[in-house]
């Protein structure tokens, strides 16, 4: 297939390509990147590639609160918006050694390399580790949670229950 669609690729086809796929993985939570090389001819083509991979921050940032429109609110650091924000370990074995944070970030983040979330200012993860969480507590609630549906659902929680199909 690619010997009869590769010819007729351009530059932008492969830019709109490798935008628009990571993006999507992105989205969908997909760390491994996604690209459009297997179409480049040229260094036109690879360029283009790169472009978009560059530009995939500012589409997930600054143009998704425009488009919204909440730009007057949030979608950059700043003075006065809202923002979020997430600092990264660059030194990570799956990153290291990193020479362009963003194609890093782009192209190899994960989110085994979030370090520190300030959400609003305030600071809801640091070292890698949730703060101002009870965990003990939030599990004992869960299991109690779960117990009391079990009990009052009438299933065991031995690992012996199997769900049957509803009868007509």
């Amino acid at each position: 297939m690619h010997g009869t669609v590769k010819p007729h690729y351009r530059p932008e086809d492969v830019y709109a390509g490798t935008l628009l796929g990571r993006l999507e993985a992105l989205h969908s939570g997909v760390t491994t990147m996604l690209d459009w090389y297997h179409v480049a001819r040229s260094h036109d083509h690879e360029d283009a590639a790169v472009a978009a991979l560059r530009d995939a921050p500012e589409f997930a940032t600054v143009d998704a609160a425009q488009s919204c429109g909440l730009d007057a609110r949030t979608g950059s650091l700043t003075p006065r918006k809202d923002a979020d924000v997430i600092l990264l370990r660059a030194d990570d074995l799956t990153v290291f050694p990193v020479t362009d944070p963003v194609a890093t970030i782009v192209g190899a983040g994960h989110p085994g390399l979030v370090d520190t979330v300030l959400v609003a200012g305030r600071v809801v993860k640091r070292d890698g580790v949730l703060v101002s969480l009870d965990l003990a507590a939030l599990r004992t609630h869960l299991v109690a949670s779960r117990n009391r549906i079990a009990a009052a659902a009438g299933i065991p929680i031995n690992g012996t229950w199997r769900p049957r199909p509803e009868s007509k």
